[in-house]
Formats: C-alpha cells, sequence, structure tokens
C-alpha cells in the first residue's frame, strides 16, 4: 500500500503569491482524493507533479 499527502495550499481564504488557498490531495496507492479544494488548486497540482486524468 502505498499513501501520500500532497499540501495544495494552506492560506486560509485570501490566497497570496506563495500561498494558495486550501488544498489537499490524498494519494491511496493508484487513487486519489481532492479535500477542501480552493480557486486555484488545479494550477497547484500542476506544480506539485500531479496528473489528473480524470
Amino acid at each position: 500500500m502505498s499513501r501520500e499527502l500532497v499540501v495544495l495550499g494552506t492560506a486560509s481564504q485570501a490566497p497570496t503569491r506563495r500561498r494558495n488557498q486550501n488544498g489537499y490531495l490524498l494519494r491511496w496507492d493508484d487513487q486519489g482524493f481532492l479535500f477542501d479544494p480552493g480557486e486555484g488548486t488545479q494550477r497547484q497540482l500542476l506544480f506539485a507533479g500531479v496528473r489528473f486524468p480524470r
């Protein structure tokens, strides 16, 4: 079993240039579960090197 938590942002309500709004991706084996995605999460996924085909 493979598990990883990817933090995509921690800036609460107001994003800054260095911090995106909240967003977390839990990778569990070959699946991904997205929690609390805020604006800009898709961009942060790209920066984190996460592929999201579905």
